[in-house]
């Protein structure tokens, strides 16, 4: 197998075990939450972090290695920052759900690649 088809297939794998990780924390730490003490405890905000740092990754993995994937990273990161602080200033979120969502996203990204490199060896 080609040096390259390699990465490729680690990427996909990386990228795959991550949203399985998302996902499984998603239920755990929004919905089964949301089930027992109802809609309005504000941790929706987790979700959409979540799915919004995920898609940033998944872009990363995959443009991130050019210069412009990086500028892109770099600036979507600040505005995802500047949103998640607008929604708590105006009270449409709290603090524990934007940094639930934070936490999930990037102890995904680190268990994944993690995952990778063991299976890998």
């Amino acid at each position: 197998m080609k040096k390259r088809d390699n990465h490729f297939i680690k990427q996909i794998e990386s990228i795959i075990i991550c949203l399985a990780l998302m996902s499984i924390s998603i239920i755990l730490f929004k919905f089964l939450p949301m089930e027992k003490f109802g809609n309005n405890i504000l941790f929706d905000a987790s979700l959409h972090v979540t799915i919004t740092i995920f898609v940033l990754y998944f872009i990363w993995i995959f443009i991130g290695h050019k210069k412009l994937g990086k500028y892109f990273l770099s600036f979507s990161i600040v505005v995802v920052l500047f949103m998640s602080i607008y929604r708590i200033v105006v009270k449409k979120h709290d603090i524990i759900g934007v940094s639930l969502g934070v936490l999930i996203s990037l102890l995904s990204i680190y268990l994944s690649n993690k995952i990778v490199r063991k299976l890998s060896t």
